[in-house]
């Protein structure tokens, strides 16, 4: 009994551990696709939010130096032309950098030194004038421009203050001017600007150097995608993120919704086969004691007949069923060629004898079977 009990409590735990470890198996193959397939969605949204950002925002500045020139007067000292400055913005020739529908403000940056001639110089114009690869001019600015005024006392408190580091090349009396040349710059969709040409009107004019400096001016998403990228970033990204987990579910829907269609569809195609089967093993029998039918009497035939219809659709067990209820009656069913074209047997056909006639079912109308089938 002891033992009975123990080999019982065995065989439990050897079922429970199986079955627990065929659930957690299961459980972690599931937990290692989830995992995958997170990991692959999270990667891909990073990947679609940096290909978007790359293609859809432009290069936030430009800024490139300029170089003027001018024609010396005949004496060998002096300017005798408006210095004037052709420059590309592209790094290797006439590139089109600017984003076409992009508004940009387009700075000139002079750093001067407060000289006597600047001082006396006053205010002066400056033309801007951008044309495309054909060389020709589709937007053009002027503007005015002028050295801050600082007075006497001023320059003298400032040297006096910064003298030190006037004498170690840390600092210069300079001034550095911003002129705004554009303030709202659309290229043109067609013809886009690749380069500009820069004049300064005046020939008593001292530079230390010059920059020219295109900033975009971000409006709607690109200013948010500039001005806030970490915000613009996981906003992107989980817009991603919830697009590639629906369409993966989805997928998954679409893919088990096939499959039980497919399944549904083969168990009527095997039934179908099946029934086929059978119509043509009955139309073989039929075929055969046809055949001998002329060597038989009515009666043999027709028991044997039945007999054979029985064996070959497995009657046997509705019929012991009905011997040993005792049951005797003759409206046994209806067999009859319906919508299915199933073979049935027809009440007027057969009937149930009693048990001392041998416990067979004789055919009253066979041919009735025949044209059925």
């Amino acid at each position: 009994m002891v033992i009975d009990l123990f080999g019982n409590i065995v065989d439990w735990g050897g079922i429970f551990l199986q079955v627990a470890f065929s659930k957690l198996k299961t459980t972690f193959i599931r937990l290692f696709i989830l995992v995958g397939v997170l990991i692959t969605i999270l990667w891909l949204s990073i990947f679609f939010y940096a290909s978007f950002y790359w293609f859809y925002m432009p290069s936030a500045s430009h800024i490139r130096p300029v170089y003027f020139k001018f024609d010396v007067c005949p004496e060998g000292a002096g300017i005798c032309t408006f210095p004037q400055a052709n420059l590309t913005f592209g790094e290797h020739g006439r590139e089109e950098i600017l984003h076409k529908g992009q508004a940009y403000r387009i700075y000139l940056e002079l750093e001067m030194p407060e000289s006597p001639t600047n001082r006396g110089t006053g205010m002066f114009m400056v033309r801007l004038q951008m044309y495309d690869k054909k060389g020709t001019v589709i937007q053009q600015s002027d503007r005015s421009a002028i050295m801050h005024y600082r007075s006497v006392l001023l320059r003298t408190m400032y040297t006096l203050v910064f003298a030190p580091f006037f004498l170690a090349g840390l600092d210069e009396q300079k001034q550095v001017v911003d002129i705004e040349l554009f303030n709202h710059y659309v290229d043109d969709l067609v013809d886009s600007a690749v380069g500009a040409v820069i004049q300064i009107q005046t020939k008593k004019i001292e530079i230390y150097s010059s920059k020219i400096k295109i900033f975009a001016d971000f409006t709607g998403l690109r200013y948010y995608m500039f001005y806030w990228p970490k915000f613009s970033a996981v906003s992107g990204i989980m817009v991603n993120s919830t697009f590639l987990a629906f369409m993966v579910l989805l997928s998954w829907y679409q893919y088990t919704q096939k499959d039980t269609v497919e399944e549904e569809e083969f168990v009527p195609m095997m039934l179908r086969m099946s029934l086929d089967v059978r119509r043509q093993r009955i139309r073989e029998q039929l075929e055969r004691e046809r055949g001998a039918a002329d060597s038989s009497s009515p009666e043999d035939e027709e028991e044997t007949t039945v007999k054979s219809f029985m064996e070959s659709h497995d009657f046997q067990g509705s019929h012991d069923y009905q011997e040993s209820h005792g049951i005797q009656d003759e409206s046994l069913g209806e067999m009859a060629a319906g919508d299915d074209d199933d073979i049935v047997l027809m009440s007027s056909d057969v009937m149930l004898p009693g048990s001392d006639d041998n416990n067979r079912l004789r055919l009253r109308r066979p041919s009735n079977i025949e044209a059925v089938l």
